[in-house]
């Protein structure tokens, strides 16, 4: 079993009585876009404040937003001859975002996420980075 907190919580993020299936605990290297990136995991909503477009924190806006709960840790890194070059490491979720009927009927369930990495700076971003989906696909 491999376990990963998550929101204050343990939970199994994989099992199996495969030895091999320990490469899964694995760091998986990505790239923010315009790079493609594919991310297995656990599909799950959760709530957050969002912010107001005046600042005020008494009046914060409570979203839900998705995310998927990675099976193994990533590190994604920026592409050769960005401007910025930032690089995001041990990242164990990423907020996902895209059509919300396809999202919403995929929740609870392992996954694969395929879409574009970006850098979770948005008003509407949760956490420090985010993939703008373009295809969802149920694991089974």
């Amino acid at each position: 079993l491999i376990f990963s907190q998550k929101g204050g919580i343990w939970k199994i993020v994989n099992e199996s009585d495969d030895i091999s299936d320990l490469n899964k605990g694995r760091v998986t290297e990505l790239h923010f876009a315009p790079e493609t990136s594919v991310i297995e995991g656990l599909l799950e909503e959760t709530t957050g404040f969002g912010k107001t477009p005046d600042g005020d924190p008494k009046s914060d806006a409570k979203e839900k937003y998705y995310i998927v709960w990675p099976t193994s840790p990533l590190d994604i890194y920026a592409n050769p001859g960005a401007r910025d070059g930032v690089n995001v490491k041990a990242v164990d979720k990423i907020q996902v975002t895209g059509d919300e009927a396809a999202i919403t009927a995929l929740l609870n369930k392992k996954v694969k996420v395929t879409g574009k990495i970006i850098l979770g700076t948005g008003q509407h971003h949760f956490t420090r980075v985010v993939i703008e989906s373009s295809s969802l696909e149920e694991i089974k």
